[in-house]
This record gives C-alpha cells, structure tokens and sequence, in this order.
C-alpha cells in the first residue's frame, strides 16, 4: 500500500460512498472508488460533500471520473482547488 497524507475528514468523507469497503481496512491512495461502490449517484454525493467540507466549488473541467477514480486523485483535486483559491484571494 502507498503511503499518502490526508485529513481524517477527507477520508471519513471517502467512506461514507464506499458501501463494500470493510471499516477496518485502510484506505488505500490507489483503491479504485468504483469497485468498493462509488456509482454515478455516489459521485455526485461525494462531490457535494467534499464542495461543502472545503469550501470549494469544482469547475465543469475538472467534473471527470478520473479526478475521482481513487482516493489519491480525489485529494489532489481537492488540494489543487484549495491552492487555487488561496492564490486568487
């Protein structure tokens, strides 16, 4: 398993829309979302979460399945937006 860095808020958010992944088992940065049952409904739920416990809004181009296919790319979208906003503001 990769090592990867992320608030337990993030990854409490991750699980809450991964029905089959057990409670115990780590959240691997590279777990494929979508095998552990991350479906469309759930991606929308997820991104409204992550919108909501980041103060983030994800523009149009960066609504793609692979921003959200894994924890790992989950997070760098989030921290990307983060960053981006600190930049404007």
């Amino acid at each position: 398993m990769a090592s990867m860095t992320w608030d337990t808020e993030f990854e409490c958010v991750i699980r809450c829309y991964l029905p089959s992944l057990d409670m115990d088992a780590p959240l691997d940065p590279d777990l494929v979302l979508s095998a552990f049952g991350l479906d469309s409904i759930g991606m929308v739920g997820l991104i409204a979460s992550l919108e909501q416990m980041y103060g983030v809004v994800f523009p149009d181009e960066e609504l793609v399945p692979a921003n959200f296919a894994t924890p790992r790319a989950a997070w760098a979208t989030v921290t990307s937006l983060i960053a981006a906003d600190r930049l404007a503001g």
